[in-house]
């Protein structure tokens, strides 16, 4: 006997459907007794004919697992009379599964536990299976109607749903706003023959098997005309369902291969629009089905705005919006919601335009009215009525939002006149959108001919996708392909040249490679500093003249050689302020001034580096949206400089203030907004505040996990500083059990970076050590020197943190009574310590402590007292008389004298004189230790005096 399994396996082998669904809907089909008969081969061709997608099941649990996973789409399902007697009572908590449908050949038997569920999501009860699919296409084209996608503009509402049916933007805002720029760019961007290829093909794959969808993407190929976008948009096709839902899902993909159909459409409601302005104001009106929660968003929305993600579908007929918007039966989960909605038809909206589309639609019987994507209504007053539907009148926001328009209309004013499928790239690079913006540069490179498209930027801008991404291996292929254009194309000067060998030497300082890194940072200072001498002799190029100062500036500052940046980015401000003041000049001069107030920064230098700040922000301000990105960023440099001078208060709110900012602008997920979560957690680690440490520390973990590759050093970086602030807050458990986690990724790395890998094994051995577990203290303490000394040159190690490696190593020792080892380490560190950092007394006498205490526990008294006195005459110069490090050295060395009898009487004579001398330092005569140990001196000179007399 045949299994729905073979039935299963018959329909994927006929049909190429995809695995993901890019429709609304999909019928799950369970029964344990399907089988590959023509009766039911016929029956599911014919529910594909009706919802492309059917998914079958002979499994109860497999079944609704599947559902419950679901989070795009919504399910008709249909079941036998045996299973679902089961499933009726599983599924009420399962929103995903819209109707069941009873299928089987006796009713009678199934009619009472029928009867029980009637109205709760059960349609009906058929042995007929022409009937179940006639009731089917009935309820599909009803809830068709019902996906509604809009954003509610309020900022204290919390819920988002995955949907996006409807959005709050007081939290995706930014992503609606970025969503209006990607449809402004469609829009703009030159109608080519490969778009309508390229979603014909694609459709033909979808549905191959459906016959009926066939034939319309046929008809749709031969006849379709730019005059037909409204028509084929009303009619229930693949045109309809493939466009609305990857607006409402905001599917970039699909919508870039509808890109003509939307330009068409846009096109035609706008002539329409201006052909229809009459000054008359009307009503229309638009049914809906909803869930509780999504409509609670909109009831807590009073006085507030919405605006539509897809094309919005209204009309003048009140009785049918009625019907579609329900009886309020299928209440609690289901509201039912009559839109009313009035329109002022005097102002002409050119880019959100609405029309009258009857005597165009594909139903033309149908009075309908549909509004653009992004179009704004005021919400005045939602009632409920007493036939349990809820009433929500708008009124059409004639003048728009005025922050979104800002926003879209400055990137507008940057989009060439003819906007092209780079600007697509770059308009989701922006975004934070790197896969996406890596797949459309790519597709340039790969298509077009590079005309008016630099090849080497397309390169570059993969390059830095993936770097953003985490990916250094792929960034850096395509920015040596980037300069392997250049070689050849551009064999003049050429700034951008200049700037791919800093952008590669970037990357190889990320990876670790530090000579590589000098060898391309000293080929782009060489490159830029011939480019800026050849610039400099013609007024035409001030322009570049000025990104080129800025770079070598950049180099400097990488150095360290701070001046040299300064005078660089003081040259290129210079000739900023003699260039005209347009926007864009004061732009870069804003971004030069920023750069100003970095080098100030590294000079520790707040009060200058604040002010270059804040002069970059309000150049910006004067030009940029109010919400614009990269005001958030001069926020979050004001920021860091703050923190870094313990103005923790006026930190903290420039942070917050950069955040908010972001959020307005950008999608919630952007590593830039990670970023400033992490600066306000290290803000709070300063100020000893771990739980808000960890918050801040797992948002930006959180944030960089769902943009970055898992490759990325900054994933690792999160969990490291989440760890450390457990060990702060003294719950070592869980600080190893994080930095367990954060090693697993490190040493899962492409590439990997020994360092960070060193750090963590470091770390690790701290915790241990304050544990008490001395023996896997010492273990990672040497994993870390191991790591450390295995794989990096010499010449490329830090010596400061070699010193703490070696000192830790030798702490471990110490403690495992493992002396040679403990002195040999010690010993190094103290060496490296005098050969590169020989003004840093204070951990020099840090170290000769530590090898007075070997030297101590080895008996080796003199030594002892040697390194003893170092450290004690070291700390006494620089620390306050009072410090406890003082007093802790005085009571050892007094010890090392007093109750050591190892030395000879004249060794000890000698000892303890200088012991009385360095001690007076610190404690006055009339101490009692002091005057122990004078009398100690005085009682041992007589018994030598004798001696000598003696021995004479």
């Amino acid at each position: 006997m045949t299994t729905v399994h073979q039935l299963s396996r018959f329909m994927e082998t006929k049909t190429k459907v995809s695995q993901i669904n890019l429709e609304d809907f999909s019928v799950v089909w369970l029964d344990t007794n399907l089988l590959i008969t023509n009766d039911c081969k016929e029956m599911a061709n014919n529910l594909r004919q009706i919802i492309n997608y059917l998914k079958l099941f002979d499994n109860t649990d497999d079944c609704l697992n599947y559902i419950s996973s679901l989070t795009n789409e919504k399910v008709f399902l249909i079941t036998s009379g045996s299973l679902g007697q089961g499933i009726m009572p599983l599924i009420d908590g399962i929103p995903q599964i819209l109707s069941v449908y009873i299928y089987c050949t006796i009713a009678r038997r199934h009619r009472q536990w029928f009867d029980t569920y009637s109205g709760r999501k059960l349609h009906g009860l058929y042995t007929d299976m022409n009937l179940l699919l006639f009731e089917l296409k009935k309820e599909v084209a009803l809830q068709s109607k019902n996906l509604f996608a809009i954003s509610v503009f309020n900022q204290n509402i919390s819920n988002v749903f995955k949907e996006k049916s409807i959005q709050d933007l007081g939290h995706h805002n930014g992503t609606f706003i970025w969503f209006q720029i990607l449809i402004e760019t469609l829009l703009r961007m030159r109608q080519t023959n490969d778009a309508k290829v390229d979603m014909l093909t694609e459709c033909r794959l979808l549905y191959d098997g459906n016959n009926i969808e066939q034939d319309k993407i046929y008809d749709f190929k031969h006849n379709y005309q730019p005059s037909d976008a409204i028509r084929w948009y009303t009619r229930d096709s693949f045109a309809y369902r493939l466009l609305n839902k990857a607006l409402r899902t905001e599917n970039i993909d699909i919508i870039f291969l509808f890109r003509f159909m939307i330009k068409d459409l846009h096109q035609q409601l706008r002539q329409l629009h201006e052909m229809q302005m009459n000054g008359n104001s009307f009503t229309v009106y638009r049914g809906q089905q909803m869930s509780n929660d999504e409509f609670q968003t909109i009831r807590n929305c009073q006085n507030g705005r919405i605006a539509t993600n897809t094309y919005l579908s209204t009309t003048f007929d009140k009785d049918v919006a009625v019907i579609y918007a329900g009886d309020g039966s299928a209440r609690p989960e289901i509201e039912s919601i009559l839109f009313e909605i009035t329109v002022d038809n005097k102002s002409l909206l050119s880019l959100t335009p609405y029309a009258n589309i009857g005597s165009l639609s594909y139903y033309q019987d149908e009075s309908e009215v549909l509004f653009s994507i992004g179009t704004v209504f005021c919400i005045v007053s939602i009632t409920e009525d007493t036939n349990g539907i809820w009433h929500v009148k708008l009124n059409l926001s004639t003048d728009e939002d005025k922050e979104i328009r800002k926003v879209v209309d400055y990137f507008r004013r940057k989009m060439l006149k003819k906007t092209t499928l780079r600007d697509l790239g770059d308009y989701l690079k922006d975004m934070g959108q790197y896969d996406k913006a890596i797949s459309y540069y790519r597709v340039v490179l790969e298509r077009f001919t590079i005309n008016d498209e630099n090849e080497d930027i397309l390169y570059k801008n993969i390059a830095k996708c993936f770097e953003e991404k985490g990916d250094l291996d792929e960034a850096l292929k395509n920015y040596l392909l980037a300069l392997e254009v250049q070689m050849i194309e551009y064999t003049a000067w050429y700034t951008e040249t200049g700037k791919t060998y800093y952008f590669i030497a970037g990357i190889y300082e990320k990876k670790g490679i530090k000579t590589l890194a000098m060898k391309y940072m000293d080929k782009a200072f060489d490159y830029l500093t011939s480019l800026e001498k050849q610039q400099s002799t013609y007024k035409s190029w001030d322009s570049h003249l000025v990104e080129t100062c800025n770079y070598i500036g950049l180099i400097h500052a990488k150095r360290g050689n701070h001046q040299e940046a300064l005078a660089y980015f003081e040259k290129a401000s210079n000739k900023l302020l003699e260039l005209p003041p347009n926007d864009d000049n004061m732009l870069d001069l804003a971004s030069t001034y920023a750069h100003i107030g970095a080098v100030w920064s590294a000079l520790g230098n707040g009060d200058s580096a604040l002010k270059y700040y804040q002069e970059s922000y309000q150049l910006k301000q004067k030009i940029l949206p109010s919400s614009h990105p990269s005001l958030g960023t001069s926020f979050n440099n004001m920021g860091v400089v703050c923190s870094q001078h313990g103005n923790y208060e006026d930190a903290l709110n420039y942070y917050r203030k950069s955040i908010e900012l972001r959020q307005k602008s950008l999608p919630i997920a952007h590593i830039s907004i990670a970023a400033c979560y992490a600066n306000m957690a290290n803000l709070y680690s300063k100020q000893n505040d771990f739980t808000e440490a960890i918050n801040h520390y797992e948002k930006a973990l959180d944030i960089r996990q769902s943009c970055l590759s898992q490759d990325s050093q900054l994933i690792t970086k999160s969990y490291i500083d989440i760890a450390y602030n457990y060990d702060k807050k003294c719950d070592y458990d869980k600080s190893l059990e994080i930095y367990r986690t954060a090693l697993s990724i490190a040493m899962d790395h492409k590439v990997k970076d020994h360092v960070q890998i060193s750090s963590i094994y470091n770390r690790m051995g701290l915790v241990y050590q304050k544990q008490g577990k001395m023996t896997d203290c010492f273990e990672y303490h040497r994993n870390a020197l191991q790591t450390y000394l295995g794989n990096i040159r010499e010449n490329h190690q830090c010596p400061q943190y070699l010193v703490v490696l070696y000192e830790n190593m030798s702490f471990a020792q110490m403690e495992l009574k493992l002396y040679t080892d403990a002195l040999e380490n010690c010993q190094k560190a103290l060496t490296i310590r005098l050969k590169n950092t020989p003004d840093d007394h204070l951990s020099i006498a840090k170290l000769c402590h530590s090898l007075g205490n070997v030297y101590h526990a080895i008996t080796n008294y003199k030594l002892a007292l040697h390194y003893y006195s170092q450290s004690f005459q070291i700390q006494y110069e620089r620390l306050p008389s009072n410090h406890t490090l003082l007093e802790t050295l005085a009571n050892k060395i007094y010890k090392l004298c007093v109750e050591e009898t190892a030395l000879s009487k004249f060794d000890q004579l000698d000892l303890m004189n200088k012991v009385y001398e360095l001690l007076s330092k610190l404690w006055r005569p009339g101490n009692s230790k002091m005057i122990e140990l004078r009398n100690d001196i005085e009682q041992l000179e007589d018994k030598l005096d004798i001696l000598t007399i003696y021995w004479k």
